[in-house]
């Protein structure tokens, strides 16, 4: 679901494109960094460069009604850190059922939940991700994985559930079936190390 679902979401709203979501979000020109759609309900979180993540909601019309899906922006959420530059979003996933969505938001500087009916927000992690797509829910929706250079690192939530040391630059996290899958990137040092011995 999550990215590609945004985009096609966010590309139905009438005369939009990313610009123009970027313009509802900021009021300013600023990337999209990270998106993701909920598959039980017409939600979707996009991710801006800027520390700001729009939530759009909506409603689909019966089937055979000849109505279309429409999108309303519903909330802007801040998830800037108190200090620092390292904002932008880079991962987004959204669990929950109707009565209380979860909205998992990483950035370069930290790991948070937002609960979107209660408006609240969590530091789960004063740690982010730098890279994007590093960042999934686990199979069942509960909890979700943050890869970094040391680790992978599991949140609900509410807080931080546990970590797997497995070093190495991780260039991309998903999931097939139970699976999870990672993406990682040899590091050329190692490399000529492991060759001249």
């Amino acid at each position: 679901v999550g990215s590609n679902a945004a985009a096609a979401a966010a590309g139905a709203l009438p005369g939009s494109s990313g610009a123009a979501i970027d313009g509802l979000a900021s009021g300013a020109a600023s990337t999209s960094a990270a998106a993701a759609a909920s598959p039980t309900h017409l939600t979707v979180a996009l991710g801006l460069a800027s520390g700001h993540v729009v939530v759009l909601s909506g409603e689909v019309p019966p089937q055979g009604s000849g109505g279309k899906a429409r999108l309303s922006h519903w909330r802007r959420l801040s998830v800037r850190p108190d200090s620092g530059d390292m904002w932008s979003v880079t991962g987004l996933e959204i669990t929950g059922t109707s009565d209380l969505q979860s909205l998992f938001v990483v950035t370069e500087s930290q790991t948070l939940s937002c609960h979107l009916q209660t408006n609240t927000k969590t530091v789960l992690d004063p740690q982010g991700s730098c890279s994007p797509r590093c960042c999934c829910l686990r199979p069942g929706g509960a909890l979700l994985t943050v890869a970094r250079a040391e680790g992978l690192y599991d949140y609900t939530s509410d807080t931080r559930a546990g970590c797997t040391v497995f070093e190495g630059v991780k260039q991309r996290l998903g999931t097939f079936g139970r699976y999870l899958l990672v993406v990682t990137r040899e590091d050329s040092a190692s490399v000529a190390s492991s060759a001249s011995t």
